[in-house]
């Protein structure tokens, strides 16, 4: 979620489970949010597998998109759950758990965080840049976005 956040200041990126919907997800949240989305999901049964925190919303979210981007288009994995499952928002960011375990998915967080893969990337407004559509960037270098 991105309510409250000052992208300039620190954030961070989480993964977490819940087995109940059988379902994983990533998100990210401000360190001074007005709201905290890990104590929001935790209500509704989610539970934290890792988090990470950055030194800008910015960076946070451009891992974020990243690894949304290697998820749906690299592996295939579609939105799992309905905006009525999860009532706190997020719904978006989840993928089904039977598809993809969380070790896999985190491998490909740290992997898309490194300073090379930050030139350019996802804008705010969810927009990629040519270094995360098939452009010469870093990141396509790296093959971050790729299996």
């Amino acid at each position: 979620s991105e309510k409250g956040m000052d992208y300039k200041l620190p954030a961070y990126i989480y993964l977490i489970n819940n087995p109940e919907l059988q379902a994983h997800k990533v998100g990210i949240s401000g360190m001074y949010a007005n709201e905290d989305r890990l104590i929001d999901h935790a209500k509704q049964g989610w539970v934290l597998y890792k988090m990470k925190i950055y030194s800008t919303a910015d960076k946070a979210l451009f891992v974020e998109q990243l690894t949304l981007k290697w998820l749906r288009d690299e592996r295939g994995l579609p939105t799992f759950l309905s905006k009525e499952q999860m009532p706190q928002s997020g719904w978006t960011e989840t993928v089904d758990a039977s598809e993809i375990d969380l070790p896999t998915i985190w491998s490909k967080i740290e992997e898309c965080d490194g300073p090379e893969a930050w030139p350019g990337g996802i804008q705010r407004d969810g927009r990629s840049s040519p270094s995360v559509d098939g452009g010469e960037g870093e990141c396509e270098q790296r093959q971050c976005c790729r299996n």
